[in-house]
Parts: C-alpha cells; sequence; structure tokens
C-alpha cells in the first residue's frame, strides 16, 4: 500500500512540475494594454494630505516653467514633461490633481471649470486626433465627487490636501497620427486650466480666482520609432526548485487523502 502511495504521488508530481514548467518557459505571453497601466496608489486616496511638503506622484515629471519658453507662451502655473511620441502613439489615462497648497480651505465650482486643452506646438509637422470625439473624452473623478458640499454647491477642499479632479474616460485617447518633426522638438502641450476660490476666516469666498493652467509638455521621439502600436508583453515568473517542492507535498497530500477515501 506504501508502494502505492508513493507511486501515486510522484506521478501526480512530475505531472504538476511538467505544466508548471511549460508555464514558467512560455517567454512572453500577450497582454491587454489594460494590464500594464499602474495609477499611483497615492493618487488613489481621496484629500491626500501635502502638509509634509511631499510629492503628489505623476505619470509625468514635474520640471521648472522658466525651463521651457512654451509654458511661459500658455500661461503655465505648473510645468511637466511626458515622453518623447513618435507616429502612431497614443496618450492614454491622463489625468489632473486639484492640490490646494493655501492657508485657507477652497471651493471649487463645477460650472466655472474647462475641459483641458490639446494645443499641437509644431502644426505644419505634427497632426494629431482625439479618440473618440470631444464629447465625453474627460471625467470629474469620483474622488472629486466625494468632496461635493451642498450647502456650499461646490466641491470643497481643506487647506494643503489634494485629490484627482479629473481624468480621461476608459477608452479615450490622444493619437498622433503625423509626426515629421526633429528629435526633441516640442509638438504637444496639455493645458489643464482650474479654478478655485479661497474660504477665509470670516468665512466668506473669494468672488474671484486666477485661473490656475497645469501643462504637460510632449517633445518628438526617434524618426525611426514609426510604427504601428503593438500590443505590449508581459515576462511571467519563473518557477524554481521551492515551487516544485511545494508541488510535490500537494501531491503528495493529495494521493494520501484518496488513499482514506477509498479505504473508507
Amino acid at each position: 500500500m506504501n508502494k502505492k502511495i508513493i507511486f501515486s504521488s510522484v506521478f501526480l508530481a512530475s505531472l504538476l512540475s511538467f505544466w508548471a514548467i511549460n508555464y514558467a518557459l512560455a517567454d512572453e505571453v500577450d497582454v491587454n494594454i489594460w494590464d500594464k497601466v499602474k495609477v499611483s496608489a497615492k493618487e488613489d486616496n481621496v484629500n491626500v494630505n501635502i502638509s509634509d511638503n511631499s510629492e503628489v506622484e505623476w505619470w509625468y515629471k514635474e520640471i521648472d516653467c522658466s525651463s521651457d519658453p512654451v509654458f511661459s507662451e500658455q500661461s503655465c502655473h505648473q510645468c511637466f514633461v511626458w515622453w518623447e511620441k513618435s507616429e502612431w502613439e497614443y496618450i492614454w489615462f491622463m489625468e489632473d490633481t486639484w492640490i490646494n497648497s493655501t492657508d485657507y480651505d477652497q471651493l471649487m465650482y463645477e460650472e466655472q471649470q474647462k475641459d483641458p486643452k490639446m494645443i499641437n506646438l509644431a502644426s505644419s509637422k505634427v497632426e494629431w486626433e482625439q479618440v473618440p470625439s470631444k464629447d465625453n473624452f474627460w471625467k470629474l473623478t469620483d474622488e472629486l465627487k466625494a468632496l461635493h458640499n451642498a450647502e456650499k454647491e461646490g466641491f470643497f477642499l481643506k487647506k494643503w490636501n489634494s485629490v484627482r479632479r479629473i481624468q480621461m474616460e476608459l477608452w479615450s485617447a490622444y493619437k498622433l497620427k503625423k509626426n515629421e518633426a526633429p528629435v526633441w522638438e516640442n509638438i504637444w502641450v496639455v493645458v489643464f486650466p482650474i479654478i478655485a476660490h479661497n474660504i477665509l476666516d470670516d468665512g466668506s469666498i473669494t468672488p474671484e480666482s486666477e485661473e490656475h493652467h497645469e501643462c504637460v509638455l510632449f517633445k518628438s521621439a526617434k524618426k525611426d520609432a514609426k510604427v504601428a502600436p503593438k500590443t505590449p508583453k508581459k515576462k511571467l515568473p519563473k518557477t524554481g526548485p521551492a515551487e516544485f517542492l511545494i508541488l510535490l507535498i500537494l501531491a503528495m497530500v493529495l494521493a494520501f487523502g484518496v488513499l482514506r477515501y477509498r479505504k473508507s
């Protein structure tokens, strides 16, 4: 009977090990592009406190607005750059965060806000399109909606806090149809306008507020990068000795259970 247990365990472990090896040796498998995209964990929180001056994580890197004249041309107050782009590339999942870095609580009225705008900086060399059309391209985040104050009829954000404000719809994207610009030349800038009002110590709300512009700059990629987009691939984790040992133990436990069941 012990021989039967051992034989059954080894046989089952061999089958499981063979499956695991074949799974691990599959160098790459196609995955949907959405699996590749990860949103910053910090930005998933509502009302992230920034009183410790910690940076809010972005897909794009923040740079000094004096680093490029285009930022002053677009009256940008906060500036970012997001990689080089070549023909047929898409820009997915753009979003913007409302940061209250003042000593006052702030109020934002939805009717005063404007959609972000894509500005072509090299129209004779670059063509882009918005997919789908302009309707339903952007949406307010659930985090922002959760801050709506019915009494004040707007979105209420405490001082030194931040919240994700607006984002592309799931299937929305900017597509670069043509790019004949030299490498590293400015080709696009996306401007996110924000209007927020300070709530003063006496409870009054400042009637006027400057339109704050957050800008994301895109540059031209190498000419030889002009290829149609491919589905990204992802390597699977390899299975090592520890995993084989676990499989062997599981096989033995399973074989023992089957044997006990047959006895009963």
